[in-house]
C-alpha cells in the first residue's frame, strides 16, 4: 500500500474513490488516497482520462 496524490482531474478520480469506496483526503487543491499498485493500475486501465495522472508517491 502506498499515498498516492494528484492535482489533476481531481472531480473525474473523486468519482472513482467515491465508487469503489477507496478513503482519501481533499484539502482544495489535490486528493491524496492510500491503494494497492494493483487499484491505481485498474483504475488508469479502466478510464482513459485518469490513464493520463502521473501520481506522486509518498
Amino acid at each position: 500500500m502506498k499515498t498516492y496524490s494528484t492535482n489533476k482531474y481531481l472531480q473525474r478520480l473523486a468519482n472513482f474513490l467515491v465508487a469503489y469506496a477507496v478513503p482519501f483526503s481533499y484539502d482544495g487543491f489535490t486528493i491524496e488516497f492510500t491503494a494497492s499498485q494493483r487499484l491505481v493500475d485498474e483504475m488508469q486501465n479502466l478510464d482513459k482520462v485518469l490513464a493520463k495522472i502521473d501520481f506522486v508517491v509518498k
